[in-house]
């Protein structure tokens, strides 16, 4: 999978996602550390990147449409779990998945199960 770490996520997380034969690039790497999220997501779409964040913003689908990106795999962090357990979790999620089941969705890795989030459901005028 080609990923692209958000600067929310540690640097180091690199070298583990490459190991297990990702083509891992980081947000600081390149300078976008200081981005604005539509800048990011631009930039991974462009490389043809999935998006690895913490950032719960980026799984509101209804401002960022499936299939208008690479895909986007927010972790979620609970209050009571560590950085740590969330990297376990990007790690296993990462060995598990390849590109072509998360290209252009949006999936929500949470601590027990998977999302895909549907966005609001626009009522049909007429």
């Amino acid at each position: 999978m080609k990923i692209k770490l958000d600067h929310n996520l540690s640097p180091y997380l690199k070298e583990i996602l490459n190991e297990l034969g990702h083509d891992t690039m980081t947000a600081d790497e390149e300078g976008l550390s200081k981005a604005s999220d539509a800048l990011l997501l631009y930039q991974a779409t462009v490389e043809g990147r999935v998006l690895f964040s913490l950032d719960k913003g980026f799984a509101n689908v209804d401002i960022y449409p499936r299939n208008t990106h690479a895909g986007i795999v927010v972790f979620e962090q609970k209050r009571n779990e560590t950085i740590g357990i969330v990297e376990r979790r990007l790690i296993a999620f990462a060995r598990s998945r390849s590109q072509k089941k998360v290209e252009g969705s949006t999936v929500v890795v949470e601590k027990t199960r998977i999302k895909f989030p549907r966005g609001k459901h626009k009522k049909k005028s007429g």
